[in-house]
């Protein structure tokens, strides 16, 4: 669906903050089984971030476990080049860490293999709890340190003791 909303890249030229909320439904609490259940099923989706050309800063917020494609095609000649991020921010839960990373790892390679590494600045995680009560646990990872983070999340998915730590923010 998001094609029906972004359809080419001449669109939205001047798109520089890009936030998106991804929500599965019916998704209740996880203090039971049947939540935590659902909150590892997939959302699988595109994320058109080549046909915002100017995107500086990403913000990707779920509460399930989003599997995420970047989608590069174009409407009038070859496949677009990802914008030139300055910040991605996430808030995600730890169910979601591994896939997440990968999106986030394949994304930022291919902006330093392009000569525009420099304009990297952080990764922020964020925890997604709904039953936080205001309280959220934030990191940020600067340049190499992002990467760094996904590769933690890739090489060391979700294990059983982050699964049932009573720290939420383990992944983190």
């Amino acid at each position: 669906e998001m094609s029906s909303i972004i359809q080419n890249d001449t669109q939205f030229p001047c798109v520089e903050r890009f936030c998106l909320e991804i929500n599965g439904l019916n998704i209740g609490a996880a203090d039971d089984a049947y939540s935590m259940d659902a909150r590892r099923g997939f959302i699988s989706l595109s994320i058109p971030l080549a046909l915002l050309p100017n995107v500086k800063h990403f913000t990707l917020s779920s509460n399930g476990h989003p599997n995420i494609y970047d989608f590069r095609q174009s409407t009038s000649g070859p496949p677009l080049p990802s914008p030139a991020l300055e910040t991605i921010t996430v808030k995600i839960i730890k169910f979601a860490a591994m896939s997440v990373a990968f999106f986030i790892q394949g994304f930022l390679m291919d902006q330093k293999e392009r000569g525009e590494w420099g304009n990297f600045h952080e990764l922020i995680v964020k925890n997604y709890n709904p039953d936080s009560q205001g309280y959220t646990s934030v990191k940020a990872y600067p340049k190499d340190d992002a990467l760094q983070w996904c590769g933690r999340m890739i090489a060391a998915p979700v294990r059983q003791d982050i699964l049932h730590s009573r720290n939420p923010n383990s992944f983190i």
